[in-house]
């Protein structure tokens, strides 16, 4: 499940950049929590709250797009950031708080689907396994995964090949969740 967070004080904005993340990740394997100012996704953060990337405005009242990043920053949240900004000189400044792209306002589709491109290459190219099969080690990108199924005490893992390994499922999910 990728988990992306959206932080901009525009309702419908949000909205719109939410809805384009569910078309290109698809609607049931994305979970899009969306923030209406920095402040409230520094909460979210200080409670624990994690996630794969941080879509952010950089003009907001209060505490703006940039101290949220630096925040992020502080508290070790590595995720990739995207700045959501009509303040393309601000670009600069997104180097200290190692920004991942910037999208300037209004969000051009091509622009959107090149940094999304970028997006997914950069998580999933992260996210892999590694399982034991027919005595050689296999790594497996997660995104080559088509889907897990349990057999009894073993899974079948469908992706380009197919592998039955002896694992619970549970063992699976515990060590994806690592």
């Amino acid at each position: 499940m990728l988990k992306l967070a959206v932080c901009d004080d525009e309702k419908e904005f949000r909205q719109e950049v939410t809805e384009a993340l569910e078309k290109y990740f698809g609607k049931w394997e994305t979970v899009c929590q969306e923030y209406a100012d920095g402040r409230e996704i520094a909460e979210a953060a200080k409670k624990g709250k994690r996630w794969d990337a941080v879509f952010l405005d950089i003009e907001m009242k209060g505490m703006d797009g940039m101290q949220t990043a630096a925040f992020l920053r502080d508290m070790e949240i590595e995720c990739p950031i995207i700045f959501l900004t009509s303040h393309t000189e601000m670009a600069i400044d997104g180097y200290e708080v190692s920004a991942f792209r910037f999208l300037g306002k209004p969000i051009r589709a091509d622009k959107m689907e090149k940094t999304l491109s970028d997006l997914r290459e950069k998580i999933f190219g992260k996210r892999q396994i590694l399982i034991r099969y027919e005595g050689e080690d296999v790594v497996l990108p997660l995104e080559d995964i088509v889907y897990v199924e349990a057999q009894n005490n073993s899974i079948r893992i469908v992706a380009e090949k197919e592998y039955v390994i002896r694992k619970k499922l549970s063992v699976l999910e515990q060590e994806l969740a690592e």
